[in-house]
């Protein structure tokens, strides 16, 4: 069952964490 869950849970983490990351790249291009 926790793993049922994990899965679920890093499904949906995993975009949030791509879009963050890309955000953070965004603002350091920016800066330079």
């Amino acid at each position: 069952m926790d793993e049922v869950m994990n899965g679920k849970i890093d499904e949906l983490i995993q975009p949030i964490i791509t879009e963050y990351q890309a955000d953070q790249l965004a603002a350091l291009s920016e800066q330079n």
